[in-house]
């Protein structure tokens, strides 16, 4: 489903108020389909609540943000092979919110979980 440009424009105002260059987001893959074409993998980011650090699930406003549809499980469907779909999802998010990154790196870090 699509959503407006007012909503993403707050949506990524959002992401903005929760990450900051040199964070790490957490993919988790969900499933594969049987070919192999397609994935369904979550996001999450690490929070801290006063001493105790606890998982956030951003995979719904990253989705509405890059415009991915969502899976019965709940992960983005993302399409395609022969390189790191987690990766090219994180990728895509710090592109939309940080813009190309000056020295040749990414404003933000991707890890399986």
């Amino acid at each position: 489903m699509k959503i407006t440009k007012q909503a993403q424009k707050e949506t990524a105002d959002y992401l903005k108020s929760l990450l900051k260059p040199g964070d790490t987001v957490y993919t988790v893959l969900r499933s594969v389909s049987r070919s192999g074409m397609l994935r369904s993998i979550s996001l999450k980011i690490i929070r801290t609540d006063g001493a105790r650090p606890y998982l956030m699930d951003i995979t719904g406003y990253a989705g509405d943000l890059l415009e991915y549809s969502r899976g019965k499980d709940g992960g983005l469907r993302v399409s395609g092979c022969g390189m790191d779909m987690g990766f090219h999802v994180v990728y895509n998010l710090s592109r939309v919110l940080f813009g190309i990154a000056d020295k040749g790196g990414y404003a933000l870090k991707q890890e399986w979980v």
